[in-house]
This record gives structure tokens, C-alpha cells and sequence, in this order.
């Protein structure tokens, strides 16, 4: 069964509509049947594996993210940011299979593409996270200050998941002060009780070295009532 031009436009404004209503099986599902009916068409067929993979990635079935970014990278019309999307977006796929290694190369690649620096501070910090994950954390410093760099005020919820992995970075870099100052950023800005716990729960660390050990009881009783 063929269709029309405005008959296959209509269903990637449908997928892009499920997409963003979070319908992510049915966005799938139109953008499955558009890859076959777009099968022979280079220039368009690429957009929709991108779509496709950002569909199943945010589906949380990660190995088909991957297997049809990975067809959209084969393709010669793909611009830069695309390239990047791409790239990025197989990376995080990997890491949220516990393939770190993989992850790292992909991220990596990432940073290499020429975009604007702004865009890559998803990448900065997912590197980040894996460099402190993995024990590496004068990679992870590195890295988590670039993306604290970048990211604005208003991506609050951002800020507040890079300041607790500075934290801890800096209290393992033994830089105890600018640790405390990440933790009582959290405290002080987190709008929900198991975020703000996380903060409470870095200095708990700190005072536990200071061998405070009362101020380190009262810390644990709190964060039990912010997060059981």
C-alpha cells in the first residue's frame, strides 16, 4: 500500500506529537512503519532512524537506540548537530547498560564534534559521573567543572545533580570547603525532600572526618526523616 506525501507527513507529525505526550510505543510504532515506507529514501530515512532512536531511548530500550542511531550515522547528509545527537545520545545508551568503557568512547567522540560548547554540557557531565563511578576523579573534577560552567540558573534540577557529585569529588580530592559549599548548595535549593537529603548526607561525611560524631548522628536522624 503506498502513500502520499501529505499522507507520510501527517504520521511524523502524529509520532512527533506521541513523542512529546510521552507516548513513546505508539511514537514507535508510526515511526517503525514510516522506516519502511521510507526505506529507499536516502535524504529522509535518516531523520526517522534519529527519531526512532531517541523513541526507543526514551522507552528505555536502549540496544535498538543504538542499532538505529547507528544506521542514521551511516548516512552522508547528516549534519553536525546531528552527528553529535548521534553520537551522544549511543553513549548515554551504553552507559545505562553498564558498558562504561563504551560509553566513554562514544562521549568522547562526542566532545571531539565541532558544535557550540553549550550544547555539550550533557556530555561534560555524564563524563563526569563515569570518571567518579569508575574511581577516576581528577577526570571527574575535570569534567563536572567544565559542565558547571555551562549549564545555566535554570536547569536547576542539572545543577543540583552536578553539585552532588562535586561534592563528593572534592571531599575524595580533599578539598573540604568547596565540598561543604557543594552539599549546602543542594540543602539550600532542592525543592524536594529526598534531593535535599543528599546534601545533609555530604556533610555528614564532612563532619564525620572532623570526627564530630554528634553533629554526624543528628545529620543521619534528618536525612532518615527527609528520606526513609
Amino acid at each position: 500500500m503506498s502513500f502520499s506525501e501529505k499522507e507520510i507527513l501527517a504520521k511524523i507529525e502524529l509520532a512527533r506529537q506521541n513523542y512529546a505526550q510521552k507516548k513513546f510505543n505508539e511514537a514507535i510504532s508510526l515511526y517503525e512503519e514510516l522506516s519502511g515506507l521510507l526505506k529507499d529514501d536516502s535524504n529522509n530515512l535518516p531523520v526517522i532512524q534519529i527519531e526512532l532512536g531517541w523513541s526507543y531511548y526514551s522507552n528505555q530500550d536502549y540496544p535498538k537506540a543504538i542499532s538505529f542511531l547507528q544506521k542514521a550515522l551511516t548516512s552522508e547528509g547528516l549534519n553536525t548537530q546531528q552527528v553529535f545527537d548521534c553520537t551522544r545520545l549511543i553513549g548515554f545508551s551504553e552507559e545505562l547498560q553498564g558498558r562504561r568503557k563504551k560509553a566513554i568512547q562514544y562521549l568522547n567522540k562526542a566532545l571531539d564534534i565541532e558544535v557550540p560548547e553549550n550544547v555539550k554540557r550533557f556530555t561534560y557531565f555524564e563524563l563526569g559521573k563515569i570518571f567518579f563511578l569508575d574511581g577516576q576523579i581528577i577526570e571527574a573534577e575535570n569534567h563536572l567543572e567544565r559542565a558547571d560552567e555551562l549549564f545555566s540558573e535554570e536547569e536547576k534540577d542539572y545543577r543540583l545533580a552536578l553539585a552532588y557529585y562535586q561534592g563528593f569529588t572534592n571531599y575524595f580530592l580533599k578539598k573540604y570547603k568547596e565540598a561543604g559549599r557543594h552539599f549546602d548548595y543542594i540543602i539550600n535549593n532542592a525543592s524536594d525532600h529526598k534531593t535535599k537529603a543528599g546534601g545533609y548526607f555530604g556533610l555528614a561525611h564532612l563532619y564525620y572526618h572532623r570526627k564530630e560524631y554528634s553533629v554526624v548522628i543528628d545529620l543521619c536522624e534528618n536525612i532518615f526523616r527527609l528520606d526513609e
